[in-house]
């Protein structure tokens, strides 16, 4: 019998860029916030359901409504706090993940170009997240972040 193979066209409906920096997340998210004039707060951890039966990991997650330009913001940790799973493990040396979903704009230049001023990151990069293996591990609900 001939193997049927089921192959799905996902549009990716974020940004991606991968921080690495020294800091702890809580203070990265700090001057984050300090320096973008973003308001990310701890939301609940990101729990992604592990392969071969290894039950399940939870990130920290970080999150930012901007209600005029209509984007959300996420920051990812990209291990968890034992250090033993990662979320995207095809890029292990990345510390965090900035996520932004919305319509791109005028948004996206600002931004980064602050973050990237920032003496605290060491780099940021963007991240095409269609071409990752584990682009699954980045898909979450948003309604926690609206029910504030």
């Amino acid at each position: 019998m001939a193997k049927k193979v089921l192959q799905l066209d996902l549009a990716a409906d974020f940004h991606l860029w991968a921080l690495v920096s020294p800091l702890r997340d809580y203070r990265l998210v700090y001057f984050l916030n300090k320096l973008t004039g973003l308001d990310l707060r701890r939301l609940r951890d990101h729990k992604v359901a592990l392969p071969r039966q290894q039950g399940e990991a939870a990130f920290t997650r970080y999150g930012y409504y901007d209600g005029v330009d209509h984007l959300l913001f996420y920051v990812l940790l990209n291990k968890t706090p034992q250090g033993k799973q990662f979320l995207v493990p095809e890029y292990k040396k990345v510390d965090s993940w900035l996520l932004i979903k919305g319509d791109e704009g005028d948004w996206q230049a600002p931004v980064i170009e602050k973050m990237r001023r920032m003496n605290q990151l060491q780099t940021i990069f963007p991240v095409n997240p269609l071409a990752l293996q584990s682009q699954h591990n980045l898909i979450f609900d948003d309604e926690d972040l609206h029910s504030d």
